[in-house]
Protein backbone atom coordinates (compact mmCIF):
# COMPACT_ATOMS: atom_id res chain seq x y z
CA UNK A 1 0.00 0.00 0.00
CA UNK A 2 1.50 3.12 -0.69
CA UNK A 3 0.73 6.82 0.81
CA UNK A 4 0.75 10.29 -0.34
CA UNK A 5 1.47 13.06 1.47
CA UNK A 6 -0.13 15.97 0.86
CA UNK A 7 1.79 19.08 1.87
CA UNK A 8 1.20 23.45 1.76
CA UNK A 9 2.91 23.31 -1.64
CA UNK A 10 0.55 20.90 -3.20
CA UNK A 11 -1.15 23.02 -5.94
CA UNK A 12 -4.75 22.92 -6.66
CA UNK A 13 -5.71 24.20 -10.14
CA UNK A 14 -8.97 26.22 -9.95
CA UNK A 15 -11.41 27.05 -12.71
CA UNK A 16 -14.13 29.20 -12.37
CA UNK A 17 -16.46 29.95 -15.46
CA UNK A 18 -19.31 31.94 -15.70
CA UNK A 19 -22.15 31.66 -18.17
CA UNK A 20 -24.75 34.17 -16.61
CA UNK A 21 -25.12 37.83 -17.43
CA UNK A 22 -26.22 38.64 -13.46
CA UNK A 23 -22.82 40.22 -12.55
CA UNK A 24 -22.49 42.68 -16.02
CA UNK A 25 -24.67 45.60 -16.57
CA UNK A 26 -25.49 43.96 -20.12
CA UNK A 27 -27.20 41.06 -20.77
CA UNK A 28 -27.51 39.03 -24.05
CA UNK A 29 -30.39 37.92 -23.05
CA UNK A 30 -34.10 39.31 -23.65
CA UNK A 31 -33.44 42.00 -21.42
CA UNK A 32 -30.61 43.89 -22.14
CA UNK A 33 -30.52 46.45 -19.38
CA UNK A 34 -29.06 44.17 -16.28
CA UNK A 35 -27.91 46.84 -13.96
CA UNK A 36 -30.13 46.35 -11.13
CA UNK A 37 -28.90 42.83 -11.08
CA UNK A 38 -25.29 43.99 -11.68
CA UNK A 39 -25.37 46.04 -9.09
CA UNK A 40 -26.22 43.75 -6.64
CA UNK A 41 -24.51 40.85 -7.54
CA UNK A 42 -21.19 42.01 -9.37
CA UNK A 43 -19.38 43.17 -5.83
CA UNK A 44 -20.37 39.91 -4.60
CA UNK A 45 -18.52 38.34 -6.83
CA UNK A 46 -15.49 41.04 -7.50
CA UNK A 47 -15.51 39.94 -3.13
CA UNK A 48 -14.85 36.56 -3.57
CA UNK A 49 -12.34 36.63 -6.28
CA UNK A 50 -10.70 38.81 -4.33
CA UNK A 51 -10.71 36.56 -1.47
CA UNK A 52 -9.85 33.76 -3.17
CA UNK A 53 -6.48 35.67 -4.18
CA UNK A 54 -5.63 36.66 -0.61
CA UNK A 55 -6.96 34.27 1.88
CA UNK A 56 -5.77 31.08 -0.15
CA UNK A 57 -3.11 32.39 -1.72
CA UNK A 58 -4.79 31.51 -5.94
CA UNK A 59 -2.86 33.23 -8.24
CA UNK A 60 -4.38 34.46 -11.00
CA UNK A 61 -3.87 33.06 -14.47
CA UNK A 62 -6.16 34.38 -17.57
CA UNK A 63 -9.30 35.51 -18.62
CA UNK A 64 -11.58 34.70 -21.28
CA UNK A 65 -14.66 37.17 -21.99
CA UNK A 66 -14.12 37.88 -25.58
CA UNK A 67 -17.68 39.25 -25.46
CA UNK A 68 -16.91 42.03 -22.51
CA UNK A 69 -14.11 43.31 -23.91
CA UNK A 70 -12.47 46.26 -21.49
CA UNK A 71 -15.32 45.81 -18.99
CA UNK A 72 -13.93 42.70 -16.93
CA UNK A 73 -10.86 42.45 -15.27
CA UNK A 74 -9.50 39.58 -12.71
CA UNK A 75 -12.09 40.58 -9.79
CA UNK A 76 -15.14 40.48 -11.88
CA UNK A 77 -17.01 43.72 -14.07
CA UNK A 78 -15.19 46.86 -13.82
CA UNK A 79 -18.57 49.09 -14.60
CA UNK A 80 -20.69 47.55 -11.49
CA UNK A 81 -17.42 47.28 -8.86
CA UNK A 82 -16.27 51.36 -10.06
CA UNK A 83 -19.64 52.38 -8.50
CA UNK A 84 -20.37 49.55 -5.89
CA UNK A 85 -17.22 49.36 -3.30
CA UNK A 86 -16.41 46.39 -2.35
CA UNK A 87 -15.76 45.59 1.16
CA UNK A 88 -13.59 42.30 1.68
Amino acid sequence: MTSTSRTSASLIWFTLGLDVDIYAELSWGEQRDNTQLAQLNGPRLSAFLHRLEEDIPAEFLRLDAPDYKDIVDRYGCLVVSQRSPVNH
